[in-house]
């Protein structure tokens, strides 16, 4: 059972999953508890579950038990980078898409990505404010025009925010 948000003594400080209270950033939460906040409608965990902390292993853990939960667990802002690397090869370009857009996403995963068969994820990897400007510029000679418009826009927009 998931608790309610009249359970919590407040919105920021603590939850209980089947009696247990833990707090934000807690590095002892479990993949079932992952799992509860993942599958959870109340907003206060959905808010948790975006900056919930935990080990790498109890991320995988979520995916292995739960892979249709990979799109909640993208929602968190701290996930290992382990983790991104490992969803950034999954079989989905839906899922791959939401690993290109990260800002905390690797050089290395990004640059995975960049070389994508898939040209959306591509474009969206050319569009993300963390990839090092030398591999956005060889996206500027991807095969896809989409890629390529996405590299150009993103290169401006790099311009223009270094010389306003």
């Amino acid at each position: 059972m998931v608790t309610t948000s009249q359970e919590c003594t407040s919105p920021r400080s603590a939850s209980s999953f089947h009696g247990r209270h833990f707090r934000e950033g807690d590095v002892g939460v479990s993949a079932q508890e992952l799992i509860a906040l993942c599958i959870s409608d109340y907003v206060v965990d959905r808010t948790r579950l975006k900056s919930q902390v935990a080990p790498e292993e109890t991320w995988l853990e979520v995916i292995r038990l739960q892979p249709q939960l990979v799109r909640a667990v993208l929602l968190n802002k701290r996930l290992p980078e382990a983790v991104l690397a490992a969803i950034a090869a999954h079989q989905e370009p839906t899922i791959r898409s939401l690993v290109a857009m990260k800002r905390q996403a690797s050089r290395e995963t990004l640059s995975l990505l960049a070389h994508d068969q898939d040209e959306g994820v591509r474009a969206l990897v050319a569009r993300n404010p963390s990839l090092p400007s030398e591999q956005r510029d060889q996206l500027l000679s991807d095969p896809s025009g989409v890629v390529r418009e996405a590299a150009r826009e993103a290169a401006g927009r790099d311009l223009r925010t270094k010389h306003p």
